[in-house]
C-alpha cells in the first residue's frame, strides 16, 4: 500500500526536475549552431543594443585587435551581421561619433562563467531609425606600428625612466619582439630589468611600453600598466625595483 502511495510522489518528483532543467536551459540561451563558442545571437542589423555586463571590449576586426573598451549600459547601433571568428559570433556596432568595431556578443564558458552574454538588444521606448554604415574588415596586424606618446589612453602615467632598474609588479609580464607585438617570453613577480627605451604609445587602447633588458640578457619590450584589463583596473604590471 505504501509502495503504491509513493508512485505517483516519484512520477512528480522526476517530472519537477525534467521541467527545472527545461527552463534553465531556456533561460540560458541556446547554443550557437553555426559558432559553438558562443550562444545564438539576439541582434541583427539596425537594432540598438547596449553592454550587458561591466565591459565590453571593441575591435578591429572580428577576433582582432583591441581599440576601445566601454562599460555596462553603453549604446550601440549593429551595422554588420554576425561572424564567427576562433569560435566566438562578433558584431559589427557604432557607439556613435565614428567608433564603430566588432564585439563579442556572447560565450558559452568563459573564466568569468557559463552561457554568458555580454551584449545585449537595448530596451527603448521610442522607435528607432538606425542608419547603417557598412565597414570593410581590416586585417589584424601582426605588429602594430607606435602610434603617439605617453600619456597613453588605455594606461596609468608613467612611472618608469631610461636607465631604472625596475620589477615585475604583478604575478607576470610579458615581453614582445616590438610595442605590442609578439610574445618571445613570460617573466615571473619579481623579475628584474634595466629600462632601455621609451615610454611609447602602441596597440591595445594604446598602451605604454618600454624596452627592458632582464638580468638573464633578454631584451623585449613590455606594456606598464593597463586602466581596464580583465584581471582588474588601474594596474601596474612594471614598477621600479626596490633598493637592496
Amino acid at each position: 500500500m505504501i509502495r503504491s502511495q509513493m508512485k505517483p510522489l516519484v512520477f512528480l518528483l522526476v517530472l519537477l526536475l525534467v521541467l527545472t532543467g527545461v527552463s534553465a536551459v531556456f533561460a540560458a540561451g541556446a547554443v550557437s549552431a553555426t559558432c559553438p563558442g558562443s550562444l545564438e545571437s539576439r541582434l541583427t542589423v539596425g537594432d540598438q543594443g547596449r553592454v550587458a555586463r561591466e565591459y565590453s571590449t571593441l575591435r578591429n576586426a572580428p577576433a582582432g585587435v583591441p581599440i576601445a573598451y566601454k562599460g555596462y549600459g553603453s549604446v550601440f547601433t549593429v551595422v554588420g551581421n554576425a561572424v564567427c571568428a576562433n569560435n566566438l559570433l562578433y558584431v559589427q556596432i557604432d557607439y556613435g561619433s565614428g567608433l564603430i568595431g566588432w564585439a563579442n556578443e556572447s560565450q558559452v564558458s568563459s573564466e568569468w562563467g557559463g552561457n554568458l552574454y555580454w551584449l545585449e538588444p537595448a530596451a527603448s521606448t521610442t522607435p528607432v531609425t538606425p542608419t547603417p554604415t557598412a565597414v570593410p574588415v581590416t586585417p589584424v596586424p601582426t605588429t602594430p606600428p607606435p602610434t603617439t606618446l605617453p600619456p597613453c589612453a588605455a594606461s596609468l602615467p608613467p612611472l618608469l625612466a631610461v636607465g631604472d632598474g625596475g620589477m615585475v609588479a604583478r604575478e607576470y609580464s610579458t615581453l614582445r619582439d616590438a610595442p605590442a607585438g609578439n610574445p618571445v617570453a613570460i617573466y615571473p613577480h619579481g623579475s628584474r630589468f634595466e629600462v632601455l627605451e621609451g615610454p611609447i604609445c602602441a596597440g591595445y587602447g594604446p598602451l605604454t611600453w618600454y624596452k627592458i633588458r632582464y638580468t638573464d640578457g633578454k631584451e623585449g619590450w613590455a606594456s606598464e600598466s593597463q586602466r581596464i584589463s580583465i584581471w582588474g583596473s588601474n594596474l601596474y604590471w612594471l614598477e621600479k625595483a626596490l633598493e637592496g
